[in-house]
């Protein structure tokens, strides 16, 4: 399907400090592109969606971004991302990434709908135009939601088969139990839901991805909040082990004194996993910091290959690395953490070689099979 597509203009965003592999995300990549095309429900209504392309040549991977709830009075729509710093994320990960404006929110057109057909045709319009771009690879499509984003998120699969991965954070996936699981003071969502989807029992399976399983055959990531007061946990559970039963590749994290909304914490499992699926690089499981003038490790993810070597700890210095594990090594002192990030990822299996100073003083060299 053909789409009218227009750009209305460039602006230049700011964005939070936000830190990946403990790096502070920049602000040097080109302007952030506003755009439009024909909504499939309404043609002459409009969706609106903002690009930021990464560096590089194509044909790039691509990352569709959905918002959650917004309040008609104040609503941004897919802006609200990009104020937020997410696509200037996976831009730097290489991604061309793109976040939408739900139907009825910010400019874009059309009647809100509780993450409803109407919702998820207008989306998978975006994910179809893409689809066809020739500097886009359509073999390596994901999609990224948030609350009601990631409940709509996880129904285009519907209407679109493209999509090779999805990321929900905090979504409902099961509307027939909603009612129920929510506190009372809570009770605005419940009407929201009522007004704008009614409360008939197939209009909340048409929004429940645990119904429609069938038509998702992206590998999943499910990350909510111990303490996630929207009562996801059950839904998402139930999501996961459906997909799991259905022989689907589906992982869940639930992120332990964590809220509805997420902390930066999150970005520790999105960012492996897209880098695993799309690019397969994977790494050894640290964090690292330039404080200058050398490379520090600030964390040691559990169970990851570093852990399990027991060589390598919060406080060592990375002196020099051997990307391969050969006679090529490479002094690490006062290189900037995303080069040092890029020596450290490879294909799963290859070894890297670390000499590390470890905070008691003593020398080692450290070879560990990436994982």
């Amino acid at each position: 399907m053909k789409f009218k597509i227009t750009v209305i203009g460039l602006f230049v965003f700011s964005i939070f400090a936000m830190k990946i592999q403990g790096e502070n995300i920049k602000n040097d990549l080109p302007a952030v592109e506003q755009h439009f095309i024909d909504d499939p429900n309404e043609p002459h209504r409009k969706i609106e969606f903002f690009t930021l392309r990464p560096q590089g040549n194509g044909p790039f991977p691509v990352m569709f971004l959905l918002h959650g709830y917004q309040r008609p009075e104040n609503s941004t729509g897919g802006e609200q991302l990009v104020q937020g710093g997410y696509l200037a994320t996976f831009a730097k990960e290489g991604m061309l990434a793109v976040s939408i404006s739900i139907p009825g929110h910010g400019h874009s057109e059309g009647t809100r709908d509780f993450s409803g057909p109407k919702s998820q045709k207008a989306i998978a319009a975006v994910i179809d135009y893409f689809a066809e771009l020739p500097d886009v690879d359509p073999q390596r499509m994901g999609i990224y939601g948030g609350g009601k984003g990631a409940t709509l998120a996880s129904m285009v699969h519907k209407y679109t088969p493209q999509l090779a991965l999805q990321i929900l954070e905090g979504g409902w996936y099961d509307f027939t139990t909603f009612f129920s699981l929510l506190p009372e003071y809570l009770d605005g969502i419940f009407m929201n839901l009522v007004a704008e989807a009614g409360s008939l029992r197939k209009n909340l399976i048409e929004r429940s991805a645990v119904y429609n399983t069938e038509y998702i055959h992206s590998k999943t990531l499910i990350l909510l909040g111990e303490f996630d007061d929207r009562r996801t946990r059950p839904s998402s559970v139930a999501l996961h082990k459906k997909l799991r039963a259905e022989g689907k590749d589906s992982k869940i994290k639930v992120f332990s004194n964590e809220l509805h909304v997420l902390s930066n914490a999150k970005w520790e499992a999105i960012i492996p996993f897209i880098r695993e699926h799309f690019f397969h690089l994977v790494g050894i499981g640290i964090n690292a910091s330039l404080i200058m003038p050398a490379i520090q490790i600030s964390k040691v993810l559990p169970c990851s290959p570093a852990a399990l070597s027991g060589k390598i700890h919060v406080g060592d210095v990375i002196l020099s690395i051997s990307p391969n594990n050969d006679e090529n090594e490479i002094d690490t002192l006062r290189m900037p953490v995303h080069q040092f990030v890029s020596l450290m990822l490879g294909e799963k299996g290859t070894s890297v070689r670390l000499h590390i100073q470890h905070f008691d003083q003593t020398y080692e060299d450290v070879v560990i099979e990436r994982g």
